[in-house]
């Protein structure tokens, strides 16, 4: 009986081992990242190598999740790991298994449909952790009961007055932010932050913003696209309530009403 134990034990291992490497899909630049969330089963990480990728202009530069849990992972984090006109969505009410990770996000795109870089919709629930998002017109829009949340993530310079929160939108949805980093990000109503809705709510501890609703140059400081209106760091509407934890507020701009924080109808607590 010991041989056929031994055979056992092998034939175990060398499945375990072909199991695992199944388990990563590796795309370098250049390669197409929604044909390996295509390919992708529940429970498996996609590592994007170093460098800058782009989406598909066939699939209109959008990048669709699957319903189930998957990872996407930056090989060497955010500082080398960098997607481009792009927007990732997730409409599957993916849950907090699926996971964005280290990976810079950046649009500079005349895409008009394009508002967001990571959107989040039907009660889609992702975590995103350790992201830079840098001139995007609105880093993580959540929509229609969806609830991401957004762990150690830089926000820089996101956002225009011709849109709302240029770090993240809630729209009657939520999101969660924890030690989060928001700087220079500008939205007609609210720079880096806006919620619109009963259900709305956004909730942050321990995050930093510095300088949001102003990211004018110093050669054109009245540009008016490059500014607030309505708070400068924040805006609640409709009902849509923020709470904010241990969070500092440093520097804040808007052209109207409320230099750093603005409520119409909703509430903004601050412990």
């Amino acid at each position: 009986m010991k041989p056929l134990g031994i055979l056992l034990t092998i034939v175990v291992f060398v499945w375990v081992i072909a199991a695992a490497a199944s388990a990563t899909i590796h795309v370098y630049p250049g390669e197409s990242i929604q044909d390996a969330l295509d390919a992708s089963g529940n429970g498996e990480v996609i590592i994007l190598h170093a460098g800058t990728h782009v989406a598909d202009s066939n699939d209109f530069y959008r990048i669709k999740f699957p319903g189930h849990s998957v990872t996407l992972r930056g090989d060497k984090g955010p500082d080398s790991t960098f997607l481009h006109a792009a927007q990732i969505e997730l409409k599957k009410g993916n849950s907090r298994s699926t996971r964005i990770e280290g990976i810079t996000m950046y649009l500079d795109t005349a895409d008009p449909m394009m508002n967001y870089a990571i959107y989040c919709d039907s009660g889609s629930s992702p975590t995103i952790f350790n992201c830079n998002f840098h001139h995007t017109i609105c880093g993580v829009g959540t929509l229609n009961g969806a609830s991401p949340l957004i762990e150690q993530c830089r926000f820089f310079e996101n956002g225009n007055s011709d849109f709302n929160g240029g770090a993240v939108y809630a729209i009657e949805a939520e999101a969660v932010l924890e030690e989060c980093y928001l700087e220079r990000n500008v939205g007609n109503f609210g720079g880096a932050l806006c919620t619109y809705g009963a259900s709305a709510q956004i909730t942050a501890t321990y995050c930093l913003f510095i300088s949001n609703g102003d990211k004018t140059s110093p050669e054109n400081p009245d540009e008016w696209p490059n500014q607030a209106y309505l708070g400068g760091t924040i805006a609640a509407r409709a009902s849509g309530d923020v709470d904010l934890t241990n969070c500092t507020i440093y520097g804040s701009y808007s052209n109207a009403n409320g230099s750093a924080l603005y409520a119409n109808d909703a509430n903004i607590s601050m412990t």
